[in-house]
């Protein structure tokens, strides 16, 4: 039979907490999570009907977007392979096969969509490498599934895979109208362009229905705030009234992301973004909209 196993190197630590709290305690450390974790002044600790697990990770993500995918297996549409533990995972997850029964591989997996508690909007940096000061990321996650991408280990900040689990456990700020009004209101606030969609790409396919992006940018543009922004999605013309309203007065740059002209090659290193023809087009778009407009190439 097919299971997994969960390895934890602090099971007599994890016995103590369990006793103090008046959980009893089974035989192992295999089962489900359960949706009411019981919190101890350090760690996590999830009671079940049938068995408990004891984790270090951050709940609030983890436990609602548990890993449900083991092994290596290519899926339609998905860049990564595979679905390894994060950095910071206390328990280790491995396969083990008795020989009695597999269990079935799924054919696709679904995305799971969570608003992300955030107190703040606005993250500043000091890095000498980075060439902004301050960002607004509207999603954690990405499905358009590069598998080059940069932001994929942030994953682990939440408990998730930097594989499998970046592209379809997101997160989306649903108060990041809120959250900016109040930023900007601040007495204390310092106008700096806002580099604006990051780490995660704030057109994904997420933001056609969410709309966090359109109205961050709402926001930036009744403020007259500089603003600048990268993607590869065609979705960005959606918003091209409010481009066009900051590009009159210079306050906003666009950059699109071109990493190769062949679809083939596209298919392969960006599953779910914009072909390379309708990239172009945006640029064209964009263009004649007028306004700082730029292109950043990697064409081979």
């Amino acid at each position: 039979m097919s299971t997994a196993v969960l390895h934890d190197p602090l099971t007599e630590a994890a016995r103590t907490i369990q006793t103090a709290a008046g959980i009893s305690t089974p035989s192992a450390v295999v089962g489900r999570f359960s949706p009411l974790p019981y919190r101890s002044p350090f760690h996590t600790v999830v009671p079940g009907p049938e068995y408990w697990i004891y984790a270090r990770g951050n709940s609030a993500y983890s436990f609602p977007m548990r890993r449900s995918f083991l092994g290596h297996k290519a899926f339609k549409g998905r860049g990564a392979l595979s679905n390894p533990a994060g950095r910071f995972d206390a328990l280790t997850v491995e396969q083990a096969d008795d020989g009695w029964y597999q269990e079935e591989v799924p054919e696709s997996l679904e995305e799971t969509v969570l608003p992300d508690a955030a107190r703040g909007i606005v993250t500043s940096n000091d890095s000498p490498d980075v060439g902004f000061d301050v960002s607004i990321n509207p999603y954690r996650g990405c499905s358009h599934a590069c598998v080059y991408c940069f932001a994929r280990p942030t994953h682990a900040y939440l408990g998730l895979s930097p594989g499998l689990d970046f592209e379809t456990k997101l997160f989306y700020k649903a108060d990041a109208v809120k959250l900016l009004e109040a930023e900007l209101s601040r007495p204390r606030y310092v106008c700096k362009p806002i580099a604006l969609g990051i780490n995660t790409d704030g057109y994904q396919p997420l933001e056609r229905r969410l709309r966090v992006t359109r109205g961050i940018l709402e926001v930036l543009a009744r403020c007259r705030h500089p603003v600048s922004l990268i993607t590869k999605s065609a979705l960005i013309l959606r918003d091209l009234d409010l481009l066009a309203e900051l590009a009159r007065d210079r306050l906003v740059s666009v950059m699109l992301s071109i990493t190769s002209l062949s679809d083939e090659i596209k298919r392969t290193l960006e599953p779910r973004t914009a072909s390379p023809l309708a990239r172009l087009r945006v640029i064209e778009s964009l263009a004649q909209a007028g306004g700082y407009r730029s292109g950043s190439w990697s064409h081979r």
